[in-house]
């Protein structure tokens, strides 16, 4: 069976150099991208999630909620996950406010909240994972079980 990839839809070099190990761990291939339009290159087939940085550089210029909201029209039933250097509550109230005006019908959970569940959809949620996440010696094995769990 062929791997999915995980676009890595808006990075830099925190997701590159960090996400690469817990994307391949978990089975998947991490593939940066270099604009939004590359996107729709791909098939739902070949996808089995998102990873989007907060951050304020990147390679693809589009900002993070421009590019949630590609992802979303482009493949809606892909999975997103939001890497942040920040706290996964300030990424919820930031993501709230740009989002205000639109309908933004995904619950966001951190990590830890996600790996509580019992399932995670595509459709319903979006995961915040922060950098403590994935250097954290004793969070990265929670963190690639809660990321197994919601890409498909």
């Amino acid at each position: 069976m062929n791997k999915k990839r995980i676009l890595l839809a808006r990075p830099n070099s925190f997701i590159v150099k960090s996400m690469k190990k817990l994307i391949e761990d978990a089975g998947y291939i991490p593939t940066p991208l270099e604009s939004l339009d590359q996107i729709a290159g791909y098939s739902a087939s070949e996808i089995g999630g998102f990873v989007i940085s907060t951050g304020v550089s990147s390679v693809v210029k589009a900002s993070y909620s421009e590019t949630i909201i590609n992802a979303i029209a482009t493949h809606p039933d892909r999975p997103i996950l939001l890497a942040s250097l920040i706290d996964p509550e300030l990424v919820k109230s930031t993501v709230f406010r740009k989002f205000k005006d639109q309908s933004l019908e995904r619950k966001m959970l951190s990590i830890s909240e996600g790996s509580e569940l019992n399932r995670l959809s595509a459709q319903d949620h979006i995961l915040i994972l922060e950098k403590k996440d994935i250097v954290d010696e004793e969070k990265f094995p929670n963190t690639l079980a809660t990321v197994r769990k919601f890409f498909v």
